[in-house]
C-alpha cells in the first residue's frame, strides 16, 4: 500500500513535536517536504464524513464546489483499508 503525502507530513509533524530542532535538521535536513494545503487536508476528511453520513452527491457538489468525478476520486482515495490483522467476521485483532 502506498503512503500518501499527507501521511508523510503527519509523521514529520509528530517527529518535530518530539525532537529538538537539531534532531529534526539532522534527520530531514535538505529534504523536500510537501505540506498539504489546509483546504485539501481538512476538506477531504469532511467530505468523506458527509458521504458516510449519507449526504447526496448533489449536496456534496454544491457544498464543496466539486464535480461528481472529483468527489468520487476523493472518496475512493480516503476509503479505509482493511487490516491484515483483523478477523473480518469477529472484528477482533
Amino acid at each position: 500500500m502506498a503512503i500518501s503525502n499527507q501521511e508523510i507530513f503527519e509523521s514529520f509533524y509528530a517527529y518535530c513535536k518530539e525532537h529538538t530542532i537539531e534532531e529534526v535538521v539532522r534527520e530531514f535536513g535538505g529534504s523536500n517536504l510537501y505540506v498539504p494545503s489546509f483546504k485539501t487536508m481538512f476538506r477531504d476528511r469532511e467530505l468523506v464524513a458527509d458521504h458516510l453520513a449519507g449526504m447526496s452527491m448533489r449536496d456534496m457538489q454544491r457544498k464543496y464546489y466539486l464535480s461528481d468525478t472529483q468527489i468520487r476520486r476523493i472518496i475512493a482515495a480516503n476509503k479505509p483499508q482493511p487490516s491484515l490483522f483483523t478477523d473480518e467476521k469477529t472484528h477482533q485483532e
